[in-house]
């Protein structure tokens, strides 16, 4: 096995596990995502550590632009997925503050305008 079919082994890898950390940031399954992401970046460092070494002709050369502009298109899209989830939480954060803050406000309300009894035949 050469070198670049290393690399691109790797890179099916790669490409595969972004998938599926993307499946699960759809899901809102964070955690996992979250898990997952350090096996990505092992596989990134194994893509970086390849390519040092790589002897490239020019038909390997052309195949290796495309497979990078692939990765910053994939990694792009879960950049973009993240940003509007964050954005989606960050709104729902808004509104259930609003939510509390009525809530508290009636609850204050309702608590001062009860009575205490007060029995006056002791």
């Amino acid at each position: 096995m050469t070198k670049f079919e290393q690399f691109e082994l790797v890179y099916n890898q790669f490409t595969n596990l972004t998938k599926e950390i993307n499946e699960f940031i759809d899901m809102e399954e964070y955690d996992i995502a979250n898990e997952k992401l350090s096996s990505r970046n092992k596989l990134v460092q194994k893509l970086f550590n390849i390519k040092k070494t790589i002897n490239l002709s020019e038909e390997d050369s052309q195949k290796l632009i495309l497979i990078e502009r692939e990765i910053k298109e994939n990694e792009y899209k879960n950049l973009e997925a993240l940003k509007k989830k964050q954005c989606e939480l960050g709104a729902e954060i808004k509104n259930t503050k609003k939510k509390v803050k009525v809530s508290a406000a009636y609850n204050k309300n309702s608590s001062q305008s009860q009575g205490i009894i007060f029995d006056a035949f002791e």
